[in-house]
């Protein structure tokens, strides 16, 4: 993953967030950790990207 270590951290999610994530680590043909680590790297190419814009004023 992303940081190297990774730990469990168990929070609530409404049960139709769940299910969402569920299927689209199916149809991607990826687990739920790998699909929760994509998504995480590419939100942090978003805010490194922001960071970039606001800087640099493009």
């Amino acid at each position: 993953m992303g940081d190297g270590e990774a730990k469990q951290f168990n929070v609530h999610l409404p049960v139709r967030l769940i299910k969402q994530v569920k299927h689209r680590a199916i149809e991607t043909g990826l687990s739920a950790d790998a699909l929760r680590a994509y998504l995480d790297d590419a939100h942090g190419q978003r805010q490194h990207s922001s960071k970039e814009e606001a800087l640099h004023g493009d």
